[in-house]
């Protein structure tokens, strides 16, 4: 059978130095998408009067904050941790609609985002 557990042990990650840097990486991440998001934040705050161009010059990072995060959550939870690494086969923990779950926010907000951008009236 090939989705029995002993099929796919190969996938797992048997070092446990590696699944601290993994760790850490997913927090930095994380940290990074925040910083952006952040920073995207207080320049539009700052350019919230200026014009529309100037508006949407401001708001780059946070564009980028969003695309990084779908990134992670669809790209990194969904995909790789999910579907690689069998998320979905551990027992009593709902993690897989969590993670599908914050994947479709981000996207939602990278998509809103994005199609406002050059549609402020001034």
């Amino acid at each position: 059978d090939l989705c029995s557990g002993a099929s796919l042990q190969w996938r797992s990650i048997r070092h446990p130095w590696l699944h601290h840097l993994m760790y850490v990486c997913i927090i930095a991440w994380e940290l990074g998408c925040g910083l952006l998001a952040a920073v995207g934040f207080w320049r539009m705050l700052q350019a919230r009067r200026s014009d529309a161009a100037g508006f949407d010059k401001a708001s780059v990072p946070t564009t980028y904050a969003y695309g990084a995060a779908t990134a992670l959550w669809f790209g990194g939870f969904v995909t790789i941790a999910g579907e690689w690494f069998l998320m979905w086969r551990r027992e009593g923990s709902d993690t897989q609609a969590t993670t599908l779950l914050l994947s479709i926010v981000f996207l939602m907000l990278l998509v809103f985002h994005t199609s406002n951008m050059g549609n402020r009236s001034d």
